[in-house]
């Protein structure tokens, strides 16, 4: 590692946060059937965390960034596994090891995406933004690596090195990839451009499914989000699985609402965004379409702080949403921010989430879609 990392390293964790929270990556039951860890911190700031699953074995991974803070040198993607056979009360999330890291910049927002192969074996495709440090999100460019996966339990590969496939200044990451009908990818994104007195704005990157190739920037194709000024964060989901039927929810850079727009045509052009009725505080949200066909969403059901963090659910592809349940609260000051979701491969209704936690740590949580549907009557 980079001698800014080492030096990181070297301040650690002890492991426990403030309170009674014990940062150690234990599986604890939190009630109702639900299953929560505190993953053990390699470094004293975290944040911007994904949650995927492999299709060798059910194992999940989990990446964000973590360092002395956001922006600052040293500040690395690092990687922790839980093992399928580990998912259960008293499963233990691996310690988290840095997979990419640059002396003099800082590394953010990875996005994950496993891809099997024939063989049932596959890769781990890893994206994320990086900017010199203390210099602005005006000055970010997006890397890309991978490793291979292979194995039962799951066992990755040597790495490959980082290497810049979008070079366009203030270009963000955050949300996951989408697989579009022919197989292509579609990587939503955004700019962030007002450090520089710019104007924010979303926009979505697709690689043809027919031998493209991630690590090339020439293979990536350009698609406008039309209206996007001052939102930013897509994330992108299938609202019936089999048909072309696109929608995208961002956030809103003025804290005032979640927008949406769609694509009849599996992502090729878009809609202008509008507003919906969901509030949005200037955070990060997630989306994903679960088989029986519900939406959830992972947000801050308000427009000024990051406490409390909810799951809502909608029946009706995006319309309406009924029901919410609250992942996290404490006093309305703290943070819980920036999530990911996804449905397990395999157990229908089984949800895998994860959230920054007081940008100590990051919590993983696994609930399921009876355990949100639990609280009728308290939706957005």
């Amino acid at each position: 590692l980079a001698a800014a990392v080492v030096a990181l390293l070297a301040a650690g964790t002890d492991g426990v946060g403030p309170g009674d929270a014990v940062y150690d990556g234990v599986l604890r039951d939190g009630g109702d059937g639900r299953l929560d860890a505190l993953l053990l911190p390699p470094f004293p700031s975290s944040h911007g965390s994904m949650v995927e699953q492999l299709g060798t074995d059910g194992s999940l991974v989990m990446a964000w960034f973590s360092g002395s803070g956001e922006g600052q040198d040293g500040v690395s993607i690092v990687l922790a596994q839980l093992p399928a056979e580990e998912v259960h009360e008293g499963g233990v999330w691996s310690n988290a090891t840095a997979i990419s890291t640059r002396p003099g910049y800082s590394n953010q927002n990875p996005v994950l995406h496993f891809e099997p192969d024939a063989t049932g074996q596959g890769w781990l495709h890893v994206f994320h933004s990086q900017q010199p440090a203390d210099q602005g999100e005006s000055n970010s460019t997006i890397w890309y690596l991978k490793s291979t996966v292979d194995g039962d339990p799951a066992c990755f590969g040597e790495w490959s090195s980082a290497t810049e496939i979008f070079s366009e200044p203030g270009s963000y990451v955050r949300n996951r990839i989408v697989q579009e009908l022919d197989g292509s990818w579609l990587l939503p994104m955004y700019y962030s451009l007002h450090g520089d007195g710019g104007t924010d704005y979303s926009h979505i990157k697709t690689l043809p499914g027919n031998g493209g190739d991630p690590s090339a920037p020439g293979d990536w194709i350009d698609v406008d989000l039309p209206r996007s000024d001052n939102l930013v964060q897509p994330t992108t989901v299938r609202v019936r699985e089999g048909e072309a039927l696109l929608t995208s929810y961002y956030r809103d850079k003025r804290s005032r609402r979640v927008y949406v727009s769609h694509s009849a045509d599996d992502g090729s052009t878009w809609t202008p965004a509008r507003r919906t009725t969901l509030p949005n505080n200037d955070a990060a949200i997630e989306a994903w379409t679960m088989r029986s066909g519900c939406i959830v969403m992972v947000l801050n059901p308000q427009t000024n702080s990051r406490d409390p963090l909810s799951i809502i659910l909608s029946k009706d592809g995006g319309r309406t949403w009924p029901y919410q349940r609250v992942l996290e609260y404490e006093d309305g000051t703290q943070e819980f921010s920036y999530p990911s979701v996804r449905e397990d491969r395999t157990l229908d209704g089984v949800i895998h989430v994860s959230y920054t936690y007081k940008r100590e740590t990051i919590k993983y949580s696994r609930i399921t879609e009876a355990w949100i549907m639990q609280q009728q009557g308290n939706g957005l």
